[in-house]
């Protein structure tokens, strides 16, 4: 008997619909447990007017868990209202009842936007203190690392560079309703290309309002082109700090190596040995890795005592100032082996004010490198000439020994390399690359969501409270399941 349909029935919404639905060992279960989300709301109030205004229909907590599961599943905007309107666990974390709107992706924007880079770092550090209070952040020992992020731009060659950076001085230049010199053509030499961006600057010189234009242009010139007998050439030394993208000029050239490039950003982060984050920096690629380590240390609320990185951390600069702060600075040191395989600097002697050779000559004359700070002696050229160990010391007229400003921190460091806490130390050090390759690869750290630095941290920021969330929550639950009884699973991350 063909029937003309199942009867519709009417589902009553409730929390019970929920409870049968979502198991207690969901994921999103365990990630609601692991923190009191309602202090976001304490966190964010001073965004909102006490009196004035609409009542807050998507309050903070609501907002920041979307972007936590938008971090934490690599979705875009839209996505996420998407999984807010269809799927019932989403729902669920979200707090929206089963047949209630979520807000519009928009929404996610201008929160993301409001909470800006200050509120979302007090989000982190709030993170990190639940933590702490539940007993899970060991801070006092640290690894240090970078990570390359690619910017969201489109690379340019040198010529359509600077045709793009003369149109915007151009387009400039017609809003003040000046006269146009030139026209910048689809396809063009360099050569022509660049007479006619001088042109053009030499026209704009006098025109106000366009001065920020005619500056990018002017920089850019003076970066990336030389001019020799009147023959332009794309520079092969290109300026350091030199623009990459007109549509983010915060994105900066980067190396991993001679033959290695990219262009974006750059993000320094401090990590616990129970993988916890706990600091983060982001800069323009071009940025040098020392440079992170005494920022990093500074923002943290509990300062490590002993922070491990690689050698690119280890320079006498930072050794000094960890030192005097009495945290130890764990680096392979730089080494003061001869090039040359001659006699090393370890075979002199330098007590302060001279430096005595192995050949028991001694010298007091040296010449100060405010570069590198440092402090060259030299030998006299008769000592050298008459000595029996010159074959075995220089193949010059005489001997010159380097000593560093910070020679005592580097003896040190050479002293405490050769322990074995340093070498165990070390074998650590892996733990910070595998969170590295986490942040990136399944949560899109690999590249910039969006444009500017201010932004390009945000996403650093949310990318870092998602990998601590689930950090957690894998602490939570080996702290509550003996080894024993735990299963056998691989973690992601």
């Amino acid at each position: 008997m063909l029937r003309e349909g199942p009867k519709q029935t009417r589902l009553l919404f409730s929390p019970s619909i929920y409870e049968m639905t979502i198991p207690e060992d969901h994921y999103f279960r365990k990630l609601d447990d692991c923190i009191d989300w309602k202090r976001t709301d304490t966190i964010c109030r001073h965004l909102y007017c006490e009196d004035l205004g609409r009542p807050v229909k998507n309050f903070p907590r609501v907002m920041f868990k979307a972007e936590v599961l938008q971090y934490m599943y690599n979705w875009t905007d839209r996505e996420v209202a998407e999984h807010a309107r269809y799927n019932i666990a989403v729902k669920w974390f979200l707090e929206l009842q089963l047949d209630e709107e979520p807000f519009d992706f928009t929404s996610l924007s201008k929160f993301r936007v409001k909470l800006g880079v200050d509120v979302h770092t007090d989000l982190l550090l709030d993170i990190l203190s639940q933590m702490k209070e539940a007993g899970f952040l060991d801070y006092e020992c640290q690894f240090i690392d970078t990570t390359a992020v690619e910017g969201n731009v489109a690379l340019l060659g040198t010529t359509q560079l600077i045709k793009k950076a003369g149109q915007l001085l151009l387009k400039e230049m017609e809003e003040n309703k000046c006269a146009v010199p030139v026209k910048f053509e689809k396809k063009e030499s360099l050569q022509k290309t660049v007479l006619k961006a001088f042109k053009v600057l030499e026209t704009a010189e006098n025109i106000p309002g366009v001065e920020h234009e005619r500056k990018i242009l002017k920089s850019i010139l003076e970066d990336y082109i030389e001019i020799t007998n009147g023959t332009v050439k794309e520079r092969k030394k290109k300026g350091k700090n030199r623009i990459v993208s007109l549509t983010d000029k915060d994105v900066g050239w980067g190396a991993k190596s001679n033959d290695e490039m990219w262009a974006g950003f750059k993000v320094g982060f401090t990590m616990t040995e129970n993988r916890t984050i706990t600091s983060l920096l982001v800069t323009s690629a071009g940025v040098t890795d020392e440079t992170f380590a005494i920022p990093l240390y500074e923002q943290q609320v509990s300062k490590p005592l002993t922070m491990v990185g690689d050698g690119a951390f280890g320079t006498g600069e930072n050794r000094r100032y960890f030192k005097q702060r009495k945290c130890t600075l764990v680096a392979p040191s730089r080494g003061q082996e001869n090039p040359t395989k001659l006699f090393s600097k370890a075979l002199f002697t330098w007590d302060g004010k001279t430096v005595t050779c192995p050949g028991g000559k001694t010298t007091s004359k040296y010449t100060t490198n405010k570069r590198t700070k440092a402090l060259i002696y030299r030998f006299k050229g008769r000592d050298c000439q008459n000595c029996p160990l010159k074959p075995e010391c220089t193949t010059g007229k005489y001997r010159t020994i380097t000593i560093s400003c910070y020679q005592k921190e580097f003896d040190e460091a050479e002293k405490f390399n050769a322990t074995p806490e340093y070498e165990a130390l070390m074998k650590k050090r892996p733990l910070i690359e595998s969170k590295n390759s986490e942040l990136k690869h399944p949560h899109g750290l690999d590249r910039a969501r969006y444009r500017g630095i201010d932004r390009m941290t945000i996403q650093a920021l949310l990318t870092i409270i998602v990998a601590n969330l689930k950090n957690f929550i894998r602490l939570l639950m080996k702290a509550q399941n003996p080894p024993s009884e735990r299963k056998l699973s691989i973690p992601n991350g």
